[in-house]
């Protein structure tokens, strides 16, 4: 038979048909819900006859016509057919009232209402001088609801929207059950605040996180050991209550959950990779993390509190423990305490610098899921300080951020809220958080078991996105109650605290009330913990206790081995290098990038590097360039951040009307690394922040050369804090070795030079730790026993030999280099050739006479005007 469009053969229409039969016999019900009565027609007029059937395509499948012998009268069955139905199977729908959308878009607003305000309504406050301990989950707050409102039925069941999870796995539930979940999911002791965030995936998946029935389950062995860590929290706050009060300004007693929301961070996030913790934190609560978290021995630890050498402020240097993990017989936790000064907030950079420098030193992306950074901040000082919002800022950008970090409020003050006439003007002294949409989690302290939740969470959420979180603990501080008032607040804030029991005996009466422990073992665990810290006190006070700083270093271990050169006592350190190499790298950074469309200036910029080569005399930045490459070459990594560090030529960009055209970086195309050796940060105007940064990341990594590099016009003055902790006093004060690498433009050009230029050397030659009473002849030895190193280059090939001077030193010391404001523009006598850095060159102190004089009256002389006045 012949074939006209899509044909079938009756051999298959029949067996369609009998397949068809069957199931309508099997799947009576089923079958007459989704087939039109019109199909009933084709299979009762099947003209067997006929060899073939023609098939043509529809909307929603095939249908088959009837045969040119039955065309006249029969209607075309399909599956779309408007035909007429049967009301028996296909009854229509009723349509919803305006009252009933109403109601649901009512309800949906209520729900996103409960997302953005519940908050407001938690039960925050332990002290309950805020807000009155009142939580009924079966009213919403007014607070939330605000004008949205539902009927008072509450047996009605509502469609709930695919925006929330109360209803875990139902489609429909009753409005009563509805608020009562989102009361206990938001506005319970957990408050949390995320729906500023950007993106929705983040926002699903907290809420989710929030309302579903996951929580953390603990089991009775679980709780106990929560117990027993509150005990062991809770009496070493005691003893610094009884044998040394004038040091409760180091206390957490009130806040002895904070100290396990860091045991269970630590614990949570080695269960999904993490190995390495580094830890910043100002001074409350410090020996409780020595002591609970660092699991130092109380005896060493009293030795930082005792009043052996007085005059030194000693709990403020940083400690490292490997920390065995429970139920993990081969893993440890390697958890490092950064030392920190007693300028607040500032350590908030340096930690995360340190993190960055630890993550990036082996070129191991695996590094980024297991070096976790964990901050733990003051509620005044992060709500205050500027250098909080600088570092936040500094995290949005790739070469600043270490993939998220936990961040960890301490709030010792009952008003978590900042008061209204505040100059502040926040809710919440987290508020400066929300810049970098970091989701924000407040829990109540004295609800341990929430606080685990939240500490849960927040891990879980950086390991998901990569991204920074905050845990605010809300308590108080139990020894502002010694104390006398100040005001009428003081006194509210005393008579509450003195009411309130410490949270580890509400949380022992809530297990005896579970009978999971009994009184009598409630007061052993107490009496075991108690008894563990006097004996240590006795032990630390009979014996003479000497301070040892090699055990309190925070340098994390195995740490990487210095790839510096052997070199002889009182011998130089030769840092020339390869002439031919040296020729080929500049002739290298002289030639046009293939397939690049490079602006007129940059063009003429590489056309100067080619005469600079053709005449053998090389600028400063050709010089600096060229031992930027040949460390390269040697396995250094070169990280470079200022505010005018693209100056220097570095980095092509391409002529392109994109707004983020595409770049070159000319020195690493010197090399075929997979793997970037040369950074330039071009960082924000935040110079306190990112000269920390920097610090932070010269520590983390020792074989980095770090370069930070001041504004032009010698304009320091907003990083003393920082020049004065952790560069002049670091290395005799905190024990750190930094090899920072400081160029400061000199050279005071601006009208008002005076009043905004303070970059001078005098003011570094100050901060040096050089005895003029004590003359060293080696300059090795020299070199080991200053703070810092402070030069004023003279030429081009000095600061190439100075840089690689600098790290091929067997010891990290800072350097301080005042280079020319205007290092494009370079006199001849300014310049150097390859000889000068090629062969056995080194670094020369000092320049001597290359003639020797014989006839000294014809030796030019000059003196000052003060000199020449006393002459006459």
């Amino acid at each position: 038979a012949h074939v006209y469009e899509k044909e079938i053969h009756f051999k298959n229409i029949f067996l369609v048909c009998i397949i068809i039969m069957l199931f309508r016999r099997i799947y009576i019900k089923q079958i007459l819900d989704r087939i039109s009565v019109n199909w009933n027609s084709i299979l009762n007029t099947v003209d067997r006859n006929e060899g073939t059937y023609k098939v043509s395509s529809v909307n929603f499948g095939v249908y088959l016509p009837h045969s040119p012998s039955q065309a006249a009268g029969l209607p075309q069955p399909s599956i779309t057919d408007k035909g007429e139905r049967s009301a028996k199977y296909f009854p229509k729908r009723k349509r919803p009232s305006k009252a009933d959308v109403q109601e649901q878009l009512t309800l949906l607003k209520i729900i996103r209402g409960y997302q953005i305000r519940g908050h407001l309504a938690a039960v925050l406050d332990p002290l309950s001088i805020k807000r009155k301990k009142l939580f009924r989950p079966e009213f919403p707050s007014r607070i939330v609801v605000r004008q949205h409102r539902l009927a008072v039925d509450r047996e009605k069941s509502y469609l709930l929207p695919s925006t929330t999870f109360v209803g875990r796995g139902q489609y429909r539930m009753l409005l009563g059950d509805i608020i009562k979940r989102l009361n206990e999911a938001y506005c319970n002791t957990l408050g949390v605040e995320f729906m500023y965030d950007q993106m929705q995936h983040t926002r699903n998946w907290i809420s989710e996180e929030v309302e579903s029935a996951d929580r953390v389950f603990f089991t009775k062995e679980e709780r106990i050991n929560i117990l027993q860590r509150l005990a062991a929290v809770e009496a070493l706050e005691i003893l610094l209550r009884d044998k040394l009060p004038q040091e409760m300004r180091l206390s957490v007693w009130g806040l002895e959950s904070g100290i396990i929301a860091v045991q269970e961070l630590i614990k949570r996030a080695c269960w999904l990779g993490a190995d390495t913790f580094i830890i910043g934190m100002r001074r409350t609560g410090r020996l409780s993390i020595l002591a609970n978290v660092l699991q130092k021995p109380l005896k060493e630890i009293y030795s930082l509190i005792t009043p052996v050498d007085r005059g030194l402020i000693k709990y403020t240097h940083g400690a490292y423990s490997e920390i065995p993990l429970p139920g993990n017989d081969s893993g440890v936790a390697r958890v490092s305490l950064t030392a920190t000064s007693t300028i607040p907030e500032a350590f908030f950079p340096l930690v995360l610098g340190k993190t960055k420098g630890i993550q990036t030193r082996e070129f191991d992306q695996d590094l980024r899921e297991r070096v976790w950074p964990v901050i733990i901040h003051g509620m005044r000082e992060i709500n205050a300080q500027g250098v909080a919002y600088e570092t936040l800022k500094l995290q949005l950008h790739n070469d600043f951020s270490p993939s998220g970090a936990i961040n960890l409020v301490f709030g010792t003050r009952a008003d978590y809220r900042i008061e209204e006439n505040d100059p502040t003007l926040s809710s919440y002294c987290t508020d400066v958080m929300k810049v970098i949409n970091a989701p924000i989690l407040h829990v109540n302290a004295d609800d341990v078991e929430k606080v685990i939740n939240a500490i849960d969470m927040a891990v879980k959420f950086r390991k998901e996105f990569q991204r920074s979180v905050v845990v605010h603990i809300v308590g108080y501080n139990r020894w502002l109650n010694l104390l006398p008032p100040l005001d009428y607040k003081d006194e509210i804030r005393k008579k509450a605290t003195e009411e309130k029991k410490p949270v580890t005996l509400q949380y022992g009466k809530i297990l005896i009330d579970d009978k999971v422990i009994t009184e009598k073992e409630f007061d052993a665990i107490l009496l075991e913990e108690n008894n563990k810290v006097q004996d240590a006190w006795n032990e630390a006070v009979t014996q003479s206790q000497s301070f040892d700083w090699k055990k309190w270093s925070d340098v994390v271990s195995p740490q990487l081995p210095r790839k510096n050169k052997t070199i002889a006592e009182g011998a130089p350190i030769i840092t020339g290098y390869d002439k031919d190499k040296l020729i080929n790298f500049a002739n290298l950074l002289a030639k046009e990038p293939v397939g690049f469309a490079l602006r007129s200036s940059d063009l003429i910029k590489l056309k100067q590097n080619s005469n600079m080569v053709y005449r053998n005399s090389l600028d400063w930045i050709m010089c600096e360039a060229l031992a930027f490459a040949s460390l390269i070459e040697e396995g250094y990594q070169i990280r470079m951040c200022g505010t005018h560090v693209n100056r220097r030529g570095h980095i092509l960009k391409e002529m392109s009307d994109d707004p983020c055209p595409r770049r070159h970086n000319m020195i690493e195309s010197l090399f075929h690394f997979s793997r970037p050796f040369f950074t330039i940060c071009k960082g924000t105007n935040s110079l306190y922040g990112t000269l920390a940064f920097q610090i932070g990341f010269s520590l983390g990594d020792p074989n980095a050369f770090v370069i930070w590099e001041a504004p032009v016009g010698d304009k320091i003055s907003r990083v003393q804090p920082i020049l004065d902790t952790y560069v002049a006093a670091a290395k005799f004060k905190l024990f750190y070795e930094c090899g920072i690498v400081m160029y400061i433009p000199h050279g005071q050009k601006c009208v008002d030079a005076f009043t905004v230029c303070n970059g001078r050397p005098e003011r570094f030659l100050q901060l040096c730790s050089d005895d003029e009473a004590v003359i060293t002849l080696d300059p090795s030895k020299q070199l080991q026993d200053i703070n810092m190193i402070v030069v004023n280059p003279y030429n081009a090939a000095a600061i190439f030999h100075l840089l690689r001077r600098h790290n091929f030193l067997p010891h990290r010391t800072p350097l301080v280099t005042f280079m020319p404001e205007d290092i494009t523009e370079c006199s001849p006598e300014f310049r150097a050739t390859f000889e000068d850095l090629s062969g056995d060159k080194t670094f020369q102190r000092f320049i001597g006479e290359s003639s020797i004089i014989t006839d000294f009256n014809k030796v030019r002389k000059f003196c000052s005007v003060l000199d020449v006045f006393m002459q006459i």
